[in-house]
């Protein structure tokens, strides 16, 4: 009987030593800022003529989206003119060379021009994100180059014949 008192003390004490731990502060360590990074949620789409496509930037963070006001460079390749096939820069967060972010994410509308060229195979318009211009513990993510494939909207090319109807003999060439 005393050992089994003996014992129930000691249990009792654990769980006394438990529970007071449990409501004492953790030392605080100083927090640093998670890290944010800016990218776009996906890599590519595919249009054609007189669409529109719209990249997504995101910013976030391991645990989820993050809200920051920040500056972000980027650059546009590919085979597609500017100044004929696409318009990138008509909303009031883009400029020339860069885009302002302010909240969790920013979408951009790239309105594809029908430039009347029929004869013409895909075109490509690349953007890259290419630096943080402004905004504190921000990065590039891994998804910075979006690339979309512009199809030509004319559909493919047809032949038409003068008549339906031919005959001749086997060795002479028929014109049609």
């Amino acid at each position: 009987q005393a050992r089994k008192n003996r014992f129930s003390a000691k249990i009792s004490a654990l769980l006394a030593a438990i529970l007071t731990l449990g409501s004492l502060p953790l030392a605080s360590a100083s927090k640093a800022a998670a890290p944010v990074g800016v990218q776009f949620s996906t890599t590519s789409a595919t249009a054609s003529e007189g669409n529109t496509v719209f990249l997504t930037i995101t910013a976030e963070t391991l645990g989820g989206p993050a809200n920051i006001n920040a500056s972000i460079s980027y650059a546009i390749s590919g085979t597609a003119n500017a100044s004929q096939d696409f318009v990138f820069n008509n909303t009031p967060s883009v400029s020339a060379g860069a885009v302002e972010i302010n909240g969790s994410s920013l979408q951009i509308p790239v309105v594809i021009a029908d430039d009347g060229d029929d004869t013409e195979g895909p075109e490509t318009i690349v953007v890259t994100l290419t630096d943080i211009v402004a905004g504190a513990s921000i990065s590039l993510g891994a998804n910075t180059t979006f690339t979309i494939t512009v199809n030509d909207n004319a559909g493919l090319p047809f032949i038409n014949f003068t008549s339906t109807a031919s005959s001749g003999l086997e060795d002479q060439a028929a014109i049609l």
